[in-house]
């Protein structure tokens, strides 16, 4: 065997023992991931966890987002509302328990325009496309950035701004905030109500629909309507149950009940 021999055979062996290698390799990884129990998901699960987060509204941005936390001067900068129209980037887990996303957020701001920032999000399922986040605008020629988010905020601020974010849109009517205002300001929470029914009535404003509730209160079975995101009409449907509070009006004799709003 001349030389030329030796080599084409020692070149041969490494490929094939390379091959077999790579085969080996791929046996193990798909032994191991048939041995692997595969994550699963929970309908139940998550619509409870949706339902705990709703219940837990008005709070701090800090609180929303996962942070928990509040800083700086309340009063130090103007605010307004922004709406997530996307959030993209980073990694996410695929449990239904709070994990953590290095994400970029879109956010149409009040103006109409809409910019980009990057931020660590802690509770993915409270910061998703529709989502309100309070926001101070950054000055001209200025790209927003984490630090414009409403960290500084308390739930009281968080509460007005909102409540008047939302009557802007029409999501809410005057005699509605003024309910969830008294009944915030009293220290009070909203009672959980059985809902019966919930029908759509075809209106649309905002990425919210308007829904006609039949909802069991100390007052008996009583018809309300209120205007929610498509996934809150779904963790009411699976749920079977709103918060909502009870309005005493002078033109009626009649007590009426508001659905308590997911806010953010």
């Amino acid at each position: 065997m001349d030389l030329s021999d030796l080599i084409g055979s020692v070149i041969l062996t490494g490929v094939v023992t390379a091959s077999a290698a790579v085969v080996w390799l791929i046996g193990i990884v798909n032994w191991h991931e048939s041995r692997t129990t595969p994550a699963v998901h929970h309908p139940a699960r998550y619509f409870h966890l949706r339902q705990q987060d709703w219940d837990d509204t008005p709070c701090s941005v800090g609180d929303w987002v996962g942070y928990g936390h509040t800083t700086g001067d309340v009063a130090a900068r103007p605010t307004a509302v922004a709406e997530v129209t996307a959030l993209s980037g980073g990694a996410s887990s695929d449990s239904d328990d709070s994990s953590r996303i290095d994400g970029i957020l879109t956010l149409r701001l009040a103006d109409g325009s809409t910019s980009r920032m990057r931020t660590d999000i802690r509770n993915p399922r409270t910061v998703q496309p529709g989502t309100f986040l309070p926001f101070h605008p950054a000055a001209d020629d200025t790209e927003p950035s984490d630090d414009d988010l409403g960290w500084d905020l308390d739930t009281t601020a968080v509460r007005d701004l909102l409540l008047v974010h939302r009557l802007q849109l029409g999501l809410l009517s005057i005699d509605e905030a003024d309910a969830l205002l008294t009944v915030s300001l009293a220290g009070e929470r909203p009672k959980s109500a059985r809902v019966h029914g919930i029908r759509p009535t075809g209106m649309v404003r905002h990425g919210h629909v308007e829904v006609e509730l039949i909802i069991g209160t100390r007052d008996g079975w009583v018809p309300t309507r209120t205007f929610l995101r498509p996934e809150d009409v779904a963790t009411v449907r699976h749920n079977g149950r709103v918060l909502a509070v009870r309005v005493d009006t002078a033109s009626t004799s009649d007590p009426r009940w508001v659905v308590w709003p997911r806010w953010h």
